[in-house]
């Protein structure tokens, strides 16, 4: 179910991230283009160094977008020859203009780069096959801005939903009483008390369009001063698209864990995933939930490895009921939840080797 709020989102999340499409221009033959709109196609990245080379142009659509890594701080000038150039993006951390008429208007631009691994997207107007940029870096002192990879608290695991699909339901956060994540006991996010309806994340929520940006190094948080000046930029793309990885295969669900909420608060935060007075009855710290849902219906136990006494964790009560398996002081049904998930090796066989292998698990080996 998805509410007005969402719809006017995937308005503004398409604007900011150039409406990806990961439909390839095999028509062009060029290596990594990408429909990205109407009139505009994206090239690819390049590593640049001071000089002139030259690029391959679109013979089917007015705009060509390239991404130009520099190889070291300092300010840049960028120009071309016999046509015009514009900047889509002037801080390396995700698309924010898309190229026109009114946007690609110069012979050439300027750019400082604050950090080695930033990247300044350009438009080039087309007309030509191919066109000549010229890259000259100034000598200056530049702010260096430390980028900083992002390390996943909790590793993600394969994640299998058992529930209905179609029975999943949004978070209100239109609610006059914002929704809030909760903690639960069991490891897992709640809606509004540790004992609600337990809380997930779809990955690929078109509203979000965040695997899509993921996949061309678009997913960053950024840190301010108090005049507003950027610090540092933390890089979640490969944090992301290992939890994308695990989660279910078929509806790309993934229970809400706090890698995933800083994500969200972080990105939303960023790219403005709501105006300066916050959504309506609600606070921007909540704004992230828009990407939750939940399912009222009880969810079936899954099959998780270790878990044989099916309370949601792997811990040491499973490892000591385990021992009693093995030792024949408890009897398990074969094909049982508790059997699989004492299964450890999965060779079809109970035995001390999976109490070994259990005991190794929980020890993080």
């Amino acid at each position: 179910m998805k509410n007005t709020m969402k719809k006017l989102l995937s308005l503004v999340l398409c604007l900011a991230l150039l409406s990806f499409s990961i439909a390839a221009v095999g028509a062009e033959n060029v290596e990594d283009a990408v429909d990205v709109g109407d009139n505009y196609v994206y090239y690819g990245t390049y590593i640049v160094e001071d000089g002139t080379q030259e690029y391959a142009l679109s013979e089917l659509y007015d705009y060509t977008v390239f991404a130009l890594a520099p190889s070291a701080t300092g300010k840049y000038t960028i120009s071309v020859a016999d046509t015009l150039v514009g900047i889509v993006s002037n801080n390396g951390m995700w698309v924010t203009v898309q190229p026109s008429e009114t946007t690609v208007t110069e012979a050439e631009v300027e750019w400082e780069c604050t950090g080695v691994g930033q990247e300044i997207w350009i438009a080039v107007k087309g007309g030509a096959a191919t066109v000549s940029v010229t890259v000259s870096k100034g000598d200056s002192d530049i702010k260096v801005i430390e980028k900083i990879p992002y390390v996943n608290k909790t590793t993600p695991e394969a994640f299998t939903f058992t529930g209905d699909a179609a029975e999943l339901l949004s978070v209100n956060t239109l609610n006059s009483t914002v929704d809030t994540a909760v903690l639960g006991e069991d490891g897992y996010y709640h809606l509004n008390s540790a004992d609600g309806y337990i809380l997930f994340a779809n990955l690929e929520d078109s509203n979000m369009n965040l695997y899509a940006a993921s996949t061309y190094g678009q997913l960053k948080g950024a840190v301010y001063d108090e005049n507003g000046e950027l610090v540092s930029i933390t890089d979640y793309n490969e944090a992301f698209l290992e939890y994308h990885a695990c989660a279910d295969a078929a509806t790309k669900l993934y229970p809400l864990t706090d890698d995933l909420i800083e994500m969200f608060r972080e990105i939303g935060n960023n790219l403005g995933w709501y105006g300066a007075e916050g959504w309506i009855g609600g606070t921007k710290d909540d704004a992230w939930m828009f990407a939750c849902y939940y399912t009222t219906a009880p969810l079936p136990p899954s099959y998780t490895v270790g878990d044989i006494n099916n309370d949601g964790q792997v811990n040491g009560i499973d490892s000591n009921t385990l021992m009693r398996i093995v030792a024949g002081n408890t009897i398990v049904e074969a094909g049982s939840a508790s059997a699989l998930a004492a299964d450890i090796n999965g060779d079809g066989d109970i035995n001390a080797i999976d109490t070994n292998m259990l005991k190794r698990k929980l020890a993080g080996a």
